[in-house]
Parts: structure tokens; sequence; C-alpha cells
């Protein structure tokens, strides 16, 4: 090649990427933003990558992004100089439904799978679900915790690829959280198909595994849905949070309330026989022998008490309305599978 040709070449030529990063764009949304995703099971999520390269640029489908403060931020390109590359999406979970670990949480870090599930262009969108890749028919597979991993490869260049985190550790990857509802009880179903672990663990709280989905328990299933409500509760056994709990008689119980039958913890999820009374009709969801389920209150399982939380908001307050850049206004989404994000 001729030296006027290499310099022009080298002008012309994409700056290496440096990394990827998956971003989220729900219904009400004009721009992606960072995650995690939160949504209920028939609002669309579609993921896509943020790219950033060597040169300090990015680019990202829509021209622009919300970052993790809520500030809208502007790339310098959307995914099109990316349309010749593949994207293969995988779905991270967990590779085992219960954890035995000591009082103290001791033992051995928790296990994640990764499957390849889908394969698009790189500038594509992709429609995401909380289904399970491993278990699709399990109870509840419309609600739960997902995590997501998109890998980018070059084709053209021998095969090289990037991927966005969470491979060699799962509270690093995309986390999408679908709930039943915006009440104390829907949003405790986003623990779906999250292992089971004796005593979850992290410090800070926000590290915490139960806050970032990666482990429950019984004990550690109420403060969640509080804290998703914007109570801060912390993540301590039933004993240490007297001073948020009420005790409730066994005859003037409603949906919401914490019931606790010797050491199993569960939380009222239907009333469904005699008001206000626990019975057998009534339901409870519970993650204190395995992974997040509903079952039947069973009288005989062990001495029965009720706590009901005090000051606990009745649903989720309203996402921020996302703001426009400082400069210019992005270009609208184009089509993607099964449709477009919305507007």
């Amino acid at each position: 090649m001729f030296p006027a040709l290499l310099l022009l070449h080298a002008l012309h030529a994409p700056a290496a990427m440096a990394s990827v990063e998956i971003v989220w764009q729900g219904p009400e949304d004009e721009w992606p933003r960072v995650g995690p995703a939160t949504a209920l099971p028939d609002e669309d999520v579609w993921l896509s990558a943020l790219v950033r390269f060597a040169d300090g640029t990015c680019a990202v489908r829509t021209g622009a992004y919300v970052d993790a403060t809520g500030v809208t931020r502007l790339c310098d390109t959307g995914l099109e100089r990316l349309s010749d590359l593949r994207a293969t999406w995988l779905k991270l979970e967990p590779a085992e439904s219960r954890m035995a670990r000591s009082p103290r949480g001791l033992g051995p870090p928790l296990p994640f799978r990764a499957t390849a599930f889908a394969t698009l262009h790189a500038d594509r969108p992709l429609l995401a679900d909380a289904r399970p890749a491993l278990a699709p028919d399990d109870e509840g597979a419309e609600v739960g915790a997902m995590r997501y991993v998109v890998r980018i490869s070059d084709e053209r260049a021998g095969g090289e690829s990037w991927e966005s985190p969470g491979l060699t550790e799962a509270r690093e990857a995309f986390l999408l959280k679908v709930r039943a509802d915006d009440d104390y009880v829907g949003v405790l179903e986003e623990l779906r198909h999250v292992t089971h672990a004796d005593s979850p663990r992290g410090v800070p709280v926000t590290q915490h595994e139960t806050e970032l989905a990666l482990a429950v328990d019984g004990m550690t299933l109420p403060v969640y849905g509080a804290r998703r409500l914007g109570l801060a509760l912390p993540y301590v056994d039933l004993d240490l949070l007297g001073a948020h709990l009420q005790p409730v008689p066994l005859d003037q119980v409603q949906r919401g309330d914490i019931i606790q039958q010797g050491p199993r913890v569960g939380v009222l999820a239907s009333d469904g026989g005699v008001r206000g009374t626990l019975d057998a009709g009534d339901e409870l969801l519970t993650a204190s022998s395995g992974p997040l389920r509903r079952e039947r209150y069973a009288k005989d399982a062990g001495e029965t008490r009720a706590w009901r939380i005090k000051d606990l908001p009745a649903r989720l307050p309203p996402r921020p309305t996302q703001r426009a850049p400082t400069r210019g206004r992005p270009a609208r989404p184009d089509a993607g599978p099964r449709g477009a994000p919305h507007r």
C-alpha cells in the first residue's frame, strides 16, 4: 500500500474497543440507561451495548445514555459502526439452587453458569426477560432476577472479542429484576431464581448478597422488600429488628405481614381463607429452606408469630424522568427484533 493510502486508512480506521457495558431501555425511556434494570412482567426491557473506545470516545444506539447518577451523557456515535460485528448474549444463572454455610456465612463462593441463547448484529437491541435458560418452566418463571453478559466479536480481526463484565464475577454482570407488582409482596418476587444460601453476607449493605439478588434466606427476604420500597432496614435477624416491627395478633393479619413458625420465616402473600386469620387457605412467600416459592400456611409447622413492618410505604416511588442531554438531541432508536423500543 502506498504511503498516502496508508495515511488515509489510518485516518479512517475505527479506534480499538476498550470496554463493553450493557445498558437498558424501558417503555418510557428516550435513552438507554446503566443498570440494574427493573420492570413489571408486561413491560418490555431492551438491552444493548455501550461501547467505549481506546481514544476516549463511546458509542451507544441512541447517541446518548443515562449514567448511574441519572445524568444523560452524549456519545460520539451510534452503534452503526458495529453493524458488521456479532453480539452473543448470555444468561448467567445460579448453578446451585441451595448453598450450605455456617452461621457466620463461611463457605464456598456462589457458583454461576453462563448459557448463550441469542446472536445478533452488534447494533441491534435484545428484548430481555427473567425466564431461566436452565429451567424455563419453573414456577414464577416470568418474574425474578436474571443476569446478562454480551460478547461482541469481530470475525474480520481473527475472531477478536470483547465482553461485558460478569463471567468471572457474577455480581458485576448486568442485572434485570422483574417484580410481580409495585407493592411489598410484588417486589419480593424479584428474588425468584436466586440461590438460597444460609446467612447471606456482604458489607456495606449495598453490597449484601440479598441486596444484589445473589443469595437469599428467610431472614433477609422481608428486609429486601422493605429496602426496595425505601425503608432503610439493616440485614439482621428479626430479633434485632424490634424497633421496626409491630406484633400482630394471628386473627388480624394482612397481606405483607411477616410470619414466623419456629425457625421458618415467610411473608403473607395471599389471604385466601378466613379474612384476617391465618389458616390453610393462606399462602406464604418463603425462602427459609430453599429458593423463593409460595407455600400454604401449615398450622402445625411450629409456634407462630406475626409482625408488621412499621411505616412501610405502600408502593414503589415513581422512577425519575429522564433529562435531555446538554447539547443536541440524540437520534430516535431504530427498529430491532420484535419491533423497537418506545419512541
